[in-house]
């Protein structure tokens, strides 16, 4: 069942008339999508302001990433819990940084935190660095690479249309809708996070958010060298076996896990928050 929208809400969040009329000419290009099951084609850049974030987004994807925008700024999505509200944070990794709301909400509540977008989707990467850009976010660095365990080439699968589900493992949740015309193969270069973290010279990390669409587990194995460098977690999770495997490692790195999103694992996908018990500064 599609996710409804609160268009009431948007409309309070559209910072001028203009605005309000493109944010419910997108809503109502979402319905019709959904209702016909049809995939927009236009590659023109829609501009608009939704709050105090002056936003960018692709025509054909905007009905997708309107409703991200809505889990990160409605619902709290990767917020869910008070120790991750990042009021005062110096280093946040932001792995599958998708158009970079993450990373807004985190420049808005910290300003100086120095903040790392790691995003493999081309047509994502381009619309994260023109929001990075629009709002004038000078301590985010966006780097067009995934993440793995080795740092090796990685086969990925991405959807113009649908920037939030690319990735490695596309395939791994049914999308019986999927029409294999609108997905686009690319040989991706991978970073570790210790590389990550050895580039960028993080003394620490506050906040290591990783939504990466059913590669967490190989993330979060590979953390064994910088784990106690990490203060906080919040994983994205995207079956009940990842949630087993993924909590079960950040265990044994000293992790306890805080709160977890939907523990019943009812939908395939939801937030995990993990607080690092072993932290060495």
């Amino acid at each position: 069942m599609p996710k409804q929208l609160d268009r009431e809400w948007f409309a309070r969040q559209a910072a001028t008339d203009a605005d309000r009329e493109k944010v419910m000419n997108i809503l109502k290009m979402r319905e019709q999508a959904i209702r016909e099951h049809i995939f927009y084609t236009g590659d023109n850049i829609i501009t608009l302001r939704l709050g105090s974030n002056l936003l960018s987004m692709r025509e054909c994807s905007a009905p997708a990433t309107i409703e991200v925008y809505y889990e990160l700024f409605r619902e709290d999505d990767h917020f869910l819990h008070k120790d991750f509200f990042a009021l005062d944070v110096r280093f946040v990794v932001d792995i599958g940084a998708n158009e970079g709301f993450y990373a807004l909400r985190i420049a808005a509540n910290s300003p100086s935190a120095r903040i790392i977008c790691v995003e493999p989707n081309p047509f994502a990467f381009e619309i994260l660095s023109m929001n990075i850009e629009n709002n004038g976010l000078k301590n985010v660095v966006p780097i067009n690479v995934a993440v793995s365990c080795d740092g090796r080439l990685v086969d990925m699968e991405f959807v113009r249309q649908i920037p939030a589900i690319g990735g490695a493992k596309l395939r791994d949740v049914e999308r019986s809708w999927l029409k294999e015309d609108i997905v686009h193969k690319r040989v991706v270069r991978s970073v570790t996070v210790e590389q990550i973290v050895a580039q960028y010279s993080f003394r620490h990390i506050d906040i290591l958010k990783i939504d990466v669409e059913g590669m967490e587990d190989e993330i979060v194995k590979s953390l064994a060298p910088v784990a106690k460098k990490i203060r906080k977690i919040v994983v994205e999770r995207h079956s009940k076996n990842l949630r087993d495997i993924v909590t079960n490692n950040l265990s044994q790195f000293g992790f306890e896990l805080v709160y977890e999103e939907d523990p019943q694992c009812e939908r395939y996908y939801g937030d995990l928050y993990f607080v690092n018990k072993d932290v060495e500064v």
